[in-house]
């Protein structure tokens, strides 16, 4: 990456590497868009890491958060803004109307997130309650203007229920957990179907963003893709594809490590990528997810 963990991406919006030192780099980006010394951020990514960010927002010169837009409320993704919006006086947190909730009061939140991501979880540490008078909701098409860039919040379930994508006027896409994972070591992008997965919905979550028309992806795990529309396309293929292997290869009660074994030995991308996605935390982590969510959604489990 570039200087120090930060990669501008295009005039005004910059990649910040966010990732806990215990999972690796490039594994949580945090996105910056810039205007003067002002920003809104996109992904404040894990609590853990919130000075980190804060350092680096040092370093591209931004003194003021105006705005925090987590794409959903799963800790890796929103943890951090209960720690910066005590920072940042005049920053508000903008969140799906299904995730409110959870960040004014995250302990119910939490106690799913050890129970799934057990010493993971740990590492991203647990988010504070966020006051109520900081929190606003989006609506799907709510267009925001910050300097002269347009932001249009795109609500996109599938992933999950409160999840939200957003779309810049610059033609980027800055897709959270809404169009798979990205495997930038061997550029590929493998499906992310963490229960409570409903595949027709992340499907249409995908035309949805398709309408828009963006020219590059940009990737909380991890980083940026062009070519957006072909790369859509492909990941709601392989969304199909992994639940009809799934959902024809699985017999019922089948293990989700032996799911996998099948997954690999079917899915050319998973096979080629597989050491380096068992060896790190976060990838792991979301590939045997993925696959419990996709035996969970054909009732084998």
């Amino acid at each position: 990456m570039g200087n120090k963990g930060v990669l501008e991406v295009s005039p005004q919006i910059y990649l910040i590497d966010v990732s806990p030192k215990v999972v690796g780099k490039r594994a949580i980006a945090s996105y910056i868009i810039k205007y003067n010394s002002s920003a809104v951020i996109v992904e404040p990514g894990p609590y853990s890491t919130a000075e980190k960010l804060m350092s680096k927002l040092d370093v591209i010169g931004v003194k003021n958060v105006e705005l925090l837009i987590p794409t959903h409320i799963h800790v890796d993704h929103y943890g951090s803004a209960s720690y910066l919006i005590k920072h940042y006086k005049s920053a508000l947190i903008l969140v799906h109307p299904r995730g409110y909730r959870h960040v004014i009061n995250p302990c119910y939140l939490w106690s799913s997130t050890r129970k799934y991501m057990g010493q993971l979880a740990d590492i991203f540490m647990k988010p504070e309650p966020i006051d109520k008078d900081r929190v606003r909701v989006s609506y799907d098409g709510m267009a925001l203007t910050f300097g002269n860039i347009e932001i249009f919040i795109l609500h996109t379930p599938g992933h999950s229920p409160h999840h939200q994508s957003i779309m810049l006027s610059t033609g980027e896409l800055l897709v959270g957990d809404s169009a798979g994972i990205y495997i930038h070591e061997h550029d590929v992008i493998l499906p992310m179907a963490v229960p409570p997965f409903n595949l027709e919905t992340y499907v249409k979550s995908i035309d949805h963003m398709l309408k828009y028309n963006p020219s590059r992806l940009l990737y909380t795990h991890f980083g940026v893709l062009d070519n957006a529309i072909g790369n859509l396309k492909n990941i709601k293929q392989k969304m199909m594809i992994w639940n009809d292997i799934i959902a024809n290869k699985c017999k019922s009660g089948i293990s989700v490590n032996d799911a996998i074994k099948i997954m690999v030995n079917s899915d050319s991308d998973l096979k080629t990528s597989f050491e380096t996605v068992m060896k790190r935390p976060i990838y792991r982590y979301a590939l045997k997810m993925s696959i419990l969510g996709y035996l969970k959604y054909n009732n084998l489990i």
